[in-house]
């Protein structure tokens, strides 16, 4: 199991990842730090973690964004999937998410006044929805520090040739043309100029796809426990 799952983040790791980080922030300015890597790698863990701990030894007001809780919406998905290609039904990869949303609020935590309310959406994976804007959360104040995760944040476009030939059999099988690698590279040129407001980028490296397919299960596994568990107390 990806240890940043099972057990909490070493205090010491914490710290070092923390100076390194306070070490380009200057405290008039919100510093944006991104964290990236593949799915089950641990960058909510480490998100929430960072967060407790730069809030607890010093101070900080942190503001947390998902970039998966900026996704389409279930139907605007089935839409590009009927215009553009198939696989643009499942969430995930640049295309799929509400850009102008994600810029906005960053704009806003960055911006805000010390009493100013700032909604962030939420985004619900079991329904493939967003969650009722009544159940959004709420961020008080100008965020001091905002940690944006997801698995695409950082990435940049590949030249035309990059995309030539499938990487995987889902390329091969599912987008012989190549109609839906394309659509999604020319959508990510969209999501630079978001990345590049990033002052200080994470990467979580992971050993294998196979651990990237057993640590992706082991989440799965905690979402669907959570899930009954929660059904269970409302029934």
């Amino acid at each position: 199991m990806n240890p940043l799952l099972s057990k909490p983040i070493d205090d010491a790791i914490l710290y070092e990842i923390s100076t390194k980080i306070l070490s380009v922030w200057k405290s008039e300015s919100t510093l944006i730090v991104g964290i990236s890597g593949a799915q089950g790698s641990g960058k909510t863990t480490l998100t929430f973690a960072l967060k407790h701990f730069l809030e607890t030894h010093y101070s900080m007001n942190i503001a947390t964004l998902s970039i998966d809780d900026f996704y389409l919406s279930h139907q605007e998905r089935e839409e590009l999937s009927r215009k553009i290609h198939q696989l643009l039904k499942t969430r995930g990869v640049p295309g799929t998410h509400h850009l102008e949303q994600l810029e906005d609020t960053i704009l806003k935590l960055v911006q805000a006044k010390d009493n100013a309310k700032t909604i962030i959406p939420c985004f619900n994976k079991q329904t493939d929805d967003a969650y009722p804007t009544s159940e959004w959360n709420v961020f008080v104040g100008r965020a001091d520090m905002i940690l944006l995760e997801g698995w695409c944040v950082g990435a940049q476009p590949q030249t035309i040739d990059d995309l030539q030939i499938p990487v995987n059999e889902l390329e091969q099988n599912e987008d012989a043309d190549g109609i839906w690698r394309n659509y999604v590279n020319e959508k990510l040129k969209n999501y630079v100029s978001i990345f590049a407001m990033i002052d200080f980028l994470i990467y979580m490296e992971v050993p294998s796809w196979e651990k990237v397919y057993e640590w992706r299960w082991w989440q799965e596994q905690r979402l669907s426990k959570t899930v009954k568990k929660n059904h269970h107390q409302q029934s």
